[in-house]
C-alpha cells in the first residue's frame, strides 16, 4: 500500500490514515510518521530507477564537435549537429583528433547508451587515422551505440544498408593499413639484405668516428668528445663502441 498526503502535502499513514501530528490507530500502535516516511522514500526509489531505465532504453541523439585550435570556433558545427536532432552537444576545444583522452570525448562516450546515435560532422572529428576510426566504430557497435557522418553518408550505422558500406569501408580501410605494413616490412628486410639499416641516419659520419677514436685514444673523455664534433654523448659512445668491435675483429684477421 502506498502513502498519502493531506491537502498541505502532510504523509499519511499508509496503514491507518492518521496525519502527521496525529496518534496512529493501528493495532500494533506503532508510529504512523515513521511508516509515512518510510513509504515515501521507497515510492521516491522506485521513481528513479524508473528514471534510470528510461534513460537506458530511450534512444538519444548525441553530438560530439571538435576544434583542433583554441582560435577555431566549433559554434558552426554545433549548430550543425542541434539542426540534425541532437539533444546534448559535447564540444572539444583545441584537441588534437590523434589523441583519445580528450576530456569531452571521454565525457561523452561515458554518456552514451545503448540504443543512441552518435551525429558527428565528419569522422575526423572523432580520429585521427583510418585505424583509430574503425577501432573507435567498432568499440560503439559494441556498447550498442550508432553512429553517423552529416557530411558523409557511407558513415551511418542506423540502417542495414549504412551498416553494410561501412563495413565494406572498414574492410578496404584495413587492407590498405595491413598493405603499408607489410610493403614497410618487406623493404627493411631488403635493406638489411643490402647492408642498410632503417632509420634516421647517424650524425657519426665516418670521419666524425675516426676522429673520435683518435681523441679517445689520446685519453680524451667522451663528453669532451662530443663537444668537439658537436654531437651528443650516447652517438660518440656507440660509435666508439662499433669502431673498436670493427678494427678489433680485423686485428683478429691479420694476426
Amino acid at each position: 500500500m502506498t502513502s498519502t498526503t493531506d491537502t498541505h502535502g502532510a504523509p499519511s499513514c499508509p496503514t491507518c490514515g492518521a496525519l502527521d501530528g496525529a496518534p496512529c490507530t493501528t493495532a500494533s500502535g506503532r508510529d504512523h510518521v515513521a511508516r509515512a516516511r518510510a513509504a515515501i522514500a521507497a515510492e521516491q526509489a522506485r521513481g528513479a530507477r524508473a528514471g534510470v531505465a528510461r534513460r537506458d532504453t530511450v534512444s538519444t541523439l548525441v553530438g560530439y564537435a571538435r576544434v583542433s585550435t583554441r582560435e577555431q570556433n566549433p559554434a558552426s558545427q554545433v549548430a550543425e549537429l542541434r539542426a540534425a536532432g541532437a539533444v546534448r552537444v559535447f564540444v572539444d576545444h583545441g584537441e588534437s583528433s590523434r589523441i583519445e583522452d580528450r576530456p569531452d570525448w571521454l565525457a561523452c562516450l561515458d554518456y552514451l547508451r545503448p540504443g543512441d546515435t552518435l551525429l558527428i560532422r565528419a569522422l575526423d572529428r572523432i580520429a585521427g587515422s583510418e585505424k583509430m576510426a574503425i577501432e573507435t566504430i567498432g568499440n560503439l557497435d559494441e556498447r550498442g551505440v550508432n553512429i553517423r557522418s552529416l557530411t558523409e553518408p557511407m558513415i551511418d550505422t542506423t540502417t542495414p544498408m549504412g551498416r553494410a558500406l561501412f563495413g565494406i569501408v572498414a574492410v578496404f580501410a584495413q587492407l590498405r593499413v595491413d598493405t603499408i605494413r607489410e610493403n614497410t616490412r618487406r623493404g627493411l628486410a631488403y635493406a638489411r639484405a643490402q647492408g642498410r639499416v632503417g632509420g634516421r641516419p647517424t650524425v657519426m659520419t665516418p670521419e666524425r668516428t675516426a676522429a673520435a677514436a683518435r681523441l679517445h685514444a689520446e685519453g680524451e673523455s667522451i663528453a669532451h668528445i662530443a663537444r668537439v664534433l658537436g654531437v651528443g654523448a650516447s652517438s660518440v659512445s656507440r660509435a666508439l663502441a662499433k669502431w673498436d668491435e670493427e678494427h678489433g675483429q680485423e686485428l683478429a684477421h691479420s694476426a
